[in-house]
């Protein structure tokens, strides 16, 4: 655990080093969100959830995951949720995602009905933020994937 708070203590410093990007943002459109991801180095495509606001999806540390889309209003949204679900042969016990909600920051583990571990990240942007502090926060939730295919040993 002791290597894990260092990576995240150092991403967090490389967040907090960052210069004020010259946009302030409050809300992202879903081809902000890809652009800013491709930016970062990852594919993403822009699709439409059940209810008709935007979902990205992408891949990073050997795992798909989604980004959906809160508070959205002319298709502008003030806070967004990374997403991404794990399908192993056994079952994760409910142990497991708590321990890592004990143990960790930022993303927050459950256990679907089926058993499998699920870890999703909000980002709210409604009061506030620069296009560098979403980059800074899509890296953050690359660790956190990472971190959590080591937990559930995926």
């Amino acid at each position: 655990m002791r290597k894990r708070s260092w990576l995240l203590a150092a991403t967090i410093g490389v967040l907090a080093a960052m210069p004020a990007a010259a946009k302030d943002i409050d809300s992202v459109t879903g081809d902000d969100v890809v652009r800013l991801l491709e930016a970062a180095g990852y594919r993403a495509t822009l699709g439409v959830d059940g209810v008709g606001e935007p979902l990205v999806s992408s891949h990073a540390a050997d795992a798909d995951f989604f980004v959906s889309f809160y508070g959205c209003d002319a298709g502008r949204c003030g806070s967004i949720q990374f997403r991404s679900g794990f399908a192993l042969e056994d079952d994760v016990p409910l142990e497991v995602a708590n321990e890592w909600n004990q143990q960790m920051r930022y993303a927050e583990a459950w256990i679907d009905e089926e058993g499998d571990p699920w870890l999703e990240m909000d980002i709210d942007l409604s009061e506030g933020a620069t296009e560098a502090q979403v980059t800074g926060y899509i890296e953050i939730w690359r660790f956190m994937l990472e971190a959590y295919q080591a937990h559930i040993g995926f």
